[in-house]
């Protein structure tokens, strides 16, 4: 069921009411996250982390509220459980994650903004995280399991220091400043995938100046 409200909300965005509202707010996200084009390595993992951004975060849509209300308002049937999944995602959870393991589909991640450890499971490309690896991305607790979302942008194991001590302080701020500081990482995450000769501690610590 979550493939397939996924599917369905990606397809409200991309052929429905909300086009112009998601090349709008393409623009916005760009201008925090830096603009990825096609022929970067990450471009398909960053897209989804947009759309995401824009299902769950954007609320300027021509009714004044969330994709994914927009969503439940214009459907005249409805299921529990589409309805049951659809609300699960609107609490979804916008993290960077440290990976402790990985296992068949399971991952074990620790969120770094909230100091918690999460079993994530139905990862059919959980074979490509490795332990330590850093990525931000959105999981959903749906009937007592964790899932991953599609998007995620990776950040190198050498910026975990600078992470972990940034997230400390967003967290003793009560969490103010988090969605900003996600944003700038995926912006340095970017830099540092094009910039390759460029020290990575130089491009975060320069990047976060």
């Amino acid at each position: 069921m979550l493939k397939e409200t996924l599917d369905n909300l990606h397809q409200l965005i991309s052929e429905g009411q909300l086009e112009s509202d998601a090349r709008r707010a393409l623009t916005v996200y760009r201008k925090m996250t830096g603009t990825a084009y096609l022929d970067d390595p990450s471009y398909e993992n960053r897209m989804a982390l947009f759309t995401e951004w824009f299902m769950f975060d954007y609320a300027k849509t021509v009714e004044g509220v969330s994709p994914v209300d927009f969503y439940i308002a214009g459907k005249h049937e409805i299921s529990d459980r589409e309805r049951h999944t659809l609300e699960a995602l609107k609490k979804n959870i916008h993290d960077v994650f440290w990976v402790k393991w990985a296992s068949g589909e399971q991952l074990k991640l620790w969120a770094m903004y909230l100091d918690k450890y999460f079993i994530v499971d139905g990862v059919e490309n959980a074979s490509m995280f490795r332990k330590h690896d850093l990525f931000e991305a959105r999981i959903v607790d749906l009937n007592l399991k964790w899932y991953m979302l599609n998007g995620f942008c990776r950040h190198p194991a050498s910026a975990y220091k600078f992470i972990y001590t940034q997230m400390k302080q967003i967290r003793d701020n009560k969490g103010e400043g988090l969605e900003e500081f996600i944003h700038r990482l995926a912006s340095m995450s970017l830099m540092s995938e094009r910039a390759r000769n460029i020290n990575v501690n130089e491009i975060y610590k320069t990047a976060a100046a």
